[in-house]
């Protein structure tokens, strides 16, 4: 029976003695917050012997404080990069505290030549790949996919990290509008499960598609002029439609009100909202417009099924091009 309370009491020993470990630190003064700051204070200047070892400290000291787990990371991260004697990571960690404003093509193409000189290891990989990121940043596509190109050739590159070198190279594509070379790049790189690769077969379809949406569009847009023209009163047709505003009404409030609610709610997809409403207003306005020139039920029916076409037609056109944060688009 002692024995089963002689656990419990252990248990309660050995955190209290965890607790007072840690107290004894705070009351020399040095905090486990503060062993944080000061380990922060030097990776901002891009010191990581001094970073390491206030890390060190910080797990030495309390190692079973809720800070130790992040030490330990941090740690391992370091030691993971000690190539060179930390030179290349004191480079890299400089490079990358440098505010994005200040990296100008002079600083990049200076840390450019750094990295060449840097041994073989995870910052060298790491250090070509924030290369890359910076020129495509700056719009220098041909200086971007020469850095992208090295890191993909450098020996220690981890697998992660060429997979995500594909995934830029094949967005950098996409941006400037080669399609197809985008999926090309994906799909040698076997990353056609990546949400880019369905972004750039999305954009590959809307490129097919959304000319032919339009241009049911615009046939109904000439169907219904054209019916209003040859019932010999298009003035007439006109001036009904300025004489009952209620039509007008409606035809704002069914075009702009799913915007309106949309905007209301903050939602993604505005953007597709927005592109729509436009051609639903026209449509609803040029039924009408149909409604009075001609009270033949052929035409009318005509008519109506071209309004269906057009508003499906404008709908996909408006989701293909701004719609990519819609699940279905």
């Amino acid at each position: 029976m002692r024995a089963l309370f002689a656990i419990p009491l252990a248990i309660v020993l050995l955190g209290g003695l965890g607790h007072a470990r840690a107290q004894e630190v705070v009351d020399a003064g040095v905090s486990p917050s503060a062993l944080v700051a000061r380990a922060e204070e030097a990776e901002g200047r891009a010191d990581p012997v001094a970073a390491l070892e206030a890390w060190q400290a910080l797990v030495d000291a309390a190692p079973t404080s809720r800070l130790a787990g992040r030490a330990r990371t941090r740690i391992a991260w370091m030691q993971a990069r000690s190539e060179g004697d930390f030179v290349p990571l004191r480079a890299m960690m400089a490079f990358l505290a440098t505010p994005p404003d200040a990296r100008d093509a002079s600083v990049i193409d200076s840390f450019e030549e750094t990295t060449g000189a840097m041994p073989a290891g995870r910052v060298r990989a790491e250090s070509r790949l924030a290369v890359a990121g910076e020129w495509a940043r700056l719009g220098d596509h041909a200086r971007a996919h020469a850095a992208w190109q090295a890191a993909l050739d450098d020996p220690s590159a981890q697998p992660s990290e060429r997979a995500l070198v594909r995934e830029s190279m094949a967005r950098a594509r996409m941006d400037a509008g080669d399609l197809e070379g985008a999926l090309g790049e994906l799909e040698d790189a076997d990353l056609d499960a990546m949400t880019l690769h369905a972004v750039v077969t999305r954009r590959l379809r809307a490129a097919t598609w959304v000319p032919i949406a339009y241009g049911l569009f615009a046939a109904f847009v000439l169907a219904v002029l054209a019916l209003v023209a040859r019932s010999g009163r298009a003035v007439d047709v006109l001036r009904s439609l300025v004489r009952a505003p209620l039509r007008l009404v409606i035809a704002v409030v069914l075009g702009f009100g799913p915007l309106a609610i949309v905007s209301w709610w903050g939602d993604d997809s505005l953007g597709a909202f927005e592109a729509f409403a436009p051609f639903s207003f026209a449509i609803l306005a040029l039924s009408f417009l149909a409604g009075e020139a001609t009270e033949a039920r052929g035409a009318r029916l005509a008519v109506g099924v071209l309004a269906i076409v057009a508003s499906l037609a404008s709908a996909y056109a408006a989701v293909a091009l701004h719609g990519e944060a819609l699940p279905f688009a």
